[in-house]
């Protein structure tokens, strides 16, 4: 394989090694040097990209107290009934010759939870340089997002449901500033193992600070590993490229030694794909041990282990058109006491697409489950999404 053709497998080859933003794959909408060959060409090698994405949420029925549910520990898991703009991208990506290449896209997001602050303007929603000299070594340095997880790595705008299952939203970090080491490794074996199915991706980050700065006093550490098996993997959770068959198996890890904890966290999973089934599921633990001495401070403050899990099933009524899916996901934020952070979700939907999904319509049913008797609280939601990346 040519130095280019190896280049142009990138998208295959690095779609679930959780590269931040998907570096160097498709993020929010992202692009590879393969991706790039659809882009706008310019003379001498270079090629321009630009990024036009929108998210619009309707949520016609919500049955949230904000008065009488506890925001603390889990916050406003919706928006109240109305329509907001829950994300925006705008920007641009360019690559020269696939060897080089940067990212600049603003963002706007909307507040998720009570426990963020909701934006009063647009931010930096990545800017990132990119060098690829082969498949194996990509290097990528600037806001983009941590490897770790598989639903967290994919983009927003490439999910089954409404929005990403809890484990995924509050044990996964978001983008911040960082630099990354990935690639993609293995020649193709048969029908069994694909070229580069060994994907890798490690990185140094800021440890919880924004593009503005990091208030923290140490980095965090992440890393992720995946292997691809039968065809490889593509990031986007509905199951697009039929009639191939594909499993992926990946885990990740890591470490922020941040202002208040020292924070572990694993993760496993697992996304299998056959005729028009796609199914998906991850696993996640974490231990937050204090900095400061605790001593006469409450057990909550304490050393606390947290514990997330979600499996998700997909099935396309009409290929590429038409699909229905179903979740349920479970989130513990401290293991040691029972209370209102004990969740349990249900959810379930129609999606309608246009053009593999750029444009869709997505419409769910979510029903939320406090585990803890004292915590129940009627928080059902019906949501609709509108969404387009061009």
């Amino acid at each position: 394989m040519s130095r280019r053709s190896a280049r142009s497998a990138l998208l295959a080859a690095l779609l679930t090694a959780g590269l931040p933003a998907r570096a160097l794959a498709e993020g929010d909408g992202g692009t590879t040097p393969a991706a790039a060959e659809t882009g706008l060409k310019l003379p001498e090698g270079l090629t321009l990209r630009p990024v036009v994405q929108a998210q619009i949420w309707a949520t016609p029925f919500d049955q949230d107290d904000a008065e009488g549910n506890d925001p603390i520990v889990v916050g406003d898991p919706d928006h109240k009934e109305g329509v907001t703009v829950r994300r925006a991208r705008l920007g641009i990506r360019a690559w020269y010759k696939g060897l080089l290449g940067v990212s600049v896209v603003g963002g706007w997001d909307d507040r998720y939870d009570a426990l963020e602050a909701r934006p009063e303007i647009p931010g930096i929603s990545e800017a990132y340089v990119a060098f690829a000299p082969a498949r194996e070594v990509q290097v990528q340095a600037g806001v983009t997002r941590v490897p770790f997880g598989r639903q967290a790595t994919a983009s927003s705008f490439a999910l089954a449901l409404w929005e990403r299952a809890m484990a995924s939203e509050r044990m996964a970090p978001p983008r911040e500033p960082g630099l990354v080491v990935g690639g993609a490794v293995g020649k193709a074996v048969g029908s069994v193992l694909p070229e580069g199915a060994l994907r890798y991706a490690v990185g140094v980050f800021n440890g919880g600070g924004d593009w503005t700065g990091d208030a923290d006093p140490g980095p965090r550490v992440a890393g992720r590993v995946s292997v691809d098996l039968l065809a490889p993997w593509d990031a986007r959770e509905s199951n697009f490229a039929l009639p191939k068959a594909a499993i992926s198996i990946g885990g990740a890890a890591n470490h922020a030694w941040e202002l208040e904890a020292d924070t572990l966290t694993v993760q496993g999973d697992l996304g299998v794909r056959f005729w028009r089934f796609s199914l998906q599921g991850e696993a996640f633990w974490s231990r937050a041990v204090p900095t400061f001495d605790t001593e006469g401070i409450p057990e909550l403050l304490t050393e606390r282990e947290s514990f997330g899990w979600y499996g998700q099933l997909g099935f396309m009524l009409v290929p590429g058109r038409l699909e229905v899916a179903a979740r349920v996901d479970g989130y513990d934020d401290n293991t040691a006491i029972e209370d209102a952070g004990d969740r349990l979700d249900v959810a379930g939907g129609v999606n309608v697409f246009l053009w593999e999904g750029r444009v869709g319509l997505q419409l769910d049913y979510v029903h939320r489950v406090e585990l803890a008797a004292s915590a129940e609280t009627p928080n059902d939601s019906v949501i609709l999404v509108a969404r387009a990346s061009l």
